[in-house]
């Protein structure tokens, strides 16, 4: 009897941690939903969807999205103030005419999720204060600006405690600062034309930025502005058209390598209070001052 009792107690318990483990399973399991796409079109009605997939405002799309939705918008003008709070891909039809118009009032887009993918607009009139911008990425980082055009704000694009982006192949012009990377590392800034704006390319605080094939260029005052940054790649670039090309401040360990630094209004690489940097292998010719100072 004894026996028997131990036996079906044994089976029990068997039986008792195969269910638990099941239990387990099922608990931890991820809650995987199909990936959705939202249209927005400014004229009510005209997109491919049916409600709630066709939406006039942008905003409106974002906010009944899920991570990984895409929010994608057609062609138009859009008045709005866009807050990306949800990790999507927002993606404009094409980046000249798909414009969104930010009022002269904050950010045209905040990005506030990491891994957001914006491309393909024109992202325009911000307001006038020190924190505003075309697109600014803040506190959030692994995002991508990709194929947008952004101008005729205070800022173009504005990295701001932001790390390991991607900011790629966009137009950036008549803006204070066209790129401003402040407190942010390991970003990559690539393949962007950067003209007519105050500065072009601006980094504060920021560390192991790699700056790669940017034409800043035709820029009121310096074509890239570094201050307290350090370890930065900056390579292949053209620097030209500008009061300086390069200035550098309290910067060190910065690698400035095979760029284009001519025709600057005055000089075309300055440095003050920076030490170990490496520059080889540059163009630095007919500025007006001095090339290296």
């Amino acid at each position: 009897m004894i026996y028997m009792n131990r036996r079906v107690v044994s089976l029990w318990v068997t039986f008792i941690i195969l269910f638990s483990t099941v239990v387990i399973l099922v608990d931890i399991a991820p809650n995987v939903s199909a990936q959705t796409t939202y249209y927005v079109d400014d004229v009510a009605g005209s997109g491919p969807g049916n409600p709630p997939e066709d939406f006039i405002s942008i905003q409106d799309a974002i906010n009944v999205s899920s991570p990984g939705d895409t929010v994608f918008v057609y062609n138009g003008t859009y008045y709005e103030n866009v807050v990306v709070n949800v990790t999507i891909n927002l993606t404009g039809e094409s980046k000249n005419n798909t414009i969104i118009d930010g009022g002269g009032d904050g950010n045209v887009i905040k990005v506030h999720a990491h891994f957001t993918n914006i491309s393909g607009f024109t992202l325009t009139n911000s307001g006038i204060g020190s924190n505003d911008a075309g697109v600014r990425l803040n506190y959030f980082s692994y995002c991508r600006v990709i194929n947008v055009n952004a101008s005729d704000n205070r800022i173009g694009i504005y990295s701001r405690f932001s790390d390991g982006s991607i900011i790629n192949n966009n137009d950036v012009s008549n803006n204070i600062k066209g790129i401003y990377v402040y407190y942010s590392d390991e970003n990559i800034i690539t393949d962007n034309e950067v003209s007519n704006n105050t500065f072009g390319i601006f980094l504060i605080m920021s560390n192991n930025t790699v700056i790669n094939k940017n034409n800043a260029s035709k820029n009121i005052d310096d074509g890239i502005y570094i201050s307290s940054s350090n370890r930065n790649n900056i390579t292949y670039n053209i620097f030209n058209f500008n009061d300086d090309g390069i200035y550098i401040f309290d910067s060190f360990q910065n690698n400035i390598t095979d760029n284009n630094i001519s025709l600057n209004y005055d000089d075309g690489i300055y440095l003050s209070d920076s030490d170990g940097n490496n520059i080889t292998a540059n163009n630095v010719s007919s500025n007006t001052n001095i090339g290296i100072f």
